[in-house]
């Protein structure tokens, strides 16, 4: 039904307590862009996650600010805002369950997920 796209740490890293995209990472993004706007019939998910410190709420809210700030930056490529969503999950769902210091940075982590969808006669995208 679809495709995850996880990008690693050697991809995408957030620093501790942090939702901003650093400028060398741009590039991957851009590129990423370029083949998701290549895709027709398709929703793009863009999930957030974080380490395992800090509270379950706070954790959720930071992960979410991750999935958006990835969100915009390709809306700012001119992906279309209706086939885009962004949600945060968290320290759930670790990549490295461990608490070592190399293991919380693979976990402050997005995930993009392309979904195949079709248009329904009131112009919806949903999945198939």
């Amino acid at each position: 039904m679809g495709l995850i796209m996880t990008l690693d740490s050697k991809s995408i890293r957030f620093d501790f307590d942090s939702a901003n995209i650093k400028p060398e990472y741009r590039e991957i993004l851009n590129r990423i862009a370029g083949v998701l706007m290549t895709l027709k019939g398709f929703t793009i998910a863009v999930y957030g996650y974080t380490d395992d410190i800090g509270t379950q709420t706070y954790n959720l809210q930071l992960s979410r600010r991750r999935a958006e700030a990835v969100r915009d930056f390709l809306l700012q490529t001119g992906i279309s805002p209706t086939i885009m969503s962004a949600k945060g999950f968290g320290k759930s769902d670790p990549r490295i369950p461990s608490n070592s210091e190399q293991a919380r940075a693979a976990n402050r982590r997005v995930e993009i997920a392309i979904v195949e969808s079709r248009v329904l006669t009131n112009g919806l995208l949903m999945p198939k």
